[in-house]
Formats: structure tokens, sequence, C-alpha cells
């Protein structure tokens, strides 16, 4: 199926630029994405804001958010029904902290870089969608596709848009305006003032 052959490569892709930038092992274990049947065809989600445990972003009329395999951190936004996977969609990959697992150490220029490098991307160029900074490569596997990446504190999150017409797709520029992340609270730093008053309460 073309749907699964674009996730298989998005992951192989995705894991070239982590191992090729000294990412530690233990954050790139395979993903396995769901295998989207007619039988897995989600409930119709309503236009407007959604949100799961890692993303909020605006839907367009049309589209709707696939679970590929969240609890592993892979999702896309996709147009309704598109079970055969040729339309346009924005396919996200989350990694670090967001995902539950240890600080994400790549550089994301640095790995979108190496990965142009490596398939004839474009240029690599800083873009901003809702605040957020990605670092953004085009490159051409069966038509057009972009890869970006970007990187939140301890989290990296991977995106690419692919699909007939997804790189200019204007419903797909407005839903990444409004996309943010779900980060995980920062660790509150314990005071010695804290510290001091854990120590006399122990010793009473």
């Amino acid at each position: 199926m073309r749907r699964n052959l674009i996730i298989t490569l998005f992951l192989t892709l995705v894991l070239v630029m982590f191992v090729g930038c000294g990412k530690d092992q233990t954050d790139t274990e395979e993903v396995t994405p769901v295998e989207d049947t007619e039988e897995m065809v989600q409930e119709p989600q309503t236009p407007g804001a959604f949100e799961n445990d890692l993303i909020r972003v605006s839907l367009k009329e049309g589209w709707e958010v696939f679970d590929d395999n969240l609890d592993q951190g892979l999702m896309r936004i996709r147009n309704v029904g598109d079970t055969g996977g040729t339309g346009p969609a924005i396919y996200f990959v989350f990694h670090g902290e967001i995902a539950g697992k240890s600080p994400c150490g790549t550089d994301p220029k640095e790995a979108v870089t190496k990965f142009a490098e490596e398939y004839n991307g474009s240029e690599v160029e800083e873009v901003v969608f809702n605040d957020v900074v990605y670092y953004k490569t085009v490159f051409d596997y069966e038509g057009p596709q972009v890869m970006m990446q970007t990187k939140l504190d301890g989290s990296c999150i991977h995106v690419k848009l692919a699909g007939e017409g997804a790189v200019e797709n204007p419903d797909i520029q407005e839903m990444l305006a409004t996309v943010s992340y779900k980060l995980p609270a920062p660790e509150e730093e314990i005071t010695e003032e804290q510290m001091d008053a854990e120590e006399e309460t122990a010793e009473e």
C-alpha cells in the first residue's frame, strides 16, 4: 500500500537524521504504524480546535487527525477518509521528552542539513509557524515533499508534508500556523530553603 511506503520512508529518514547526528540509540527504536483500513476509519472530527496528548491544532473543513501509533509518537493530519494515502497530509514523529523518553539531543538545523545533503534536498531554510522555529528542506520522492524539524527543550519534532499537492496546499499552511505542542512541564528546582525544610521534617 502506497500509504505504508510513505510512512516507512518517513520513519527511515527520521532515523537517518537522528543516527547521523549522534543521537542516543535508545531513542531510535522502531515505530510501527497502525494498518490503515476502511474498518479503522475514525469517527468524523468537527472542523476547528482539536487536541490529543501531544498536539493542538485547528482543523480545516474536510481534514482529520489519524492516529498511526500515537503511543509511539506517530500521527498525521489527512483528508477525511483518505485511506489510500494518495492525498496531501502532514506527518508528525515525536521524540524525546514529549514522547515520554529521555531528552532529545539532536540539533535540528544540523540534522536537516545532513538530510538535505544525502537526499538532494533544497538549501535548508528557517521557517516559523505559530512562533515555533523549524528547519526545512524540500526533496523529491514521487513528487515534491517537505521535511522539517524543530527542537523544543528536550523534545524533537519531525514534520513531513507529502502526498499530491501537499507542499503548496493552502489548508496545510493554515493548519501548520495553528499547531502547538503539549510539552511536559519542566521539573521544579528545589531551593536550599526547601531542602532544609525537608531535612528538618525528616528529623522530627
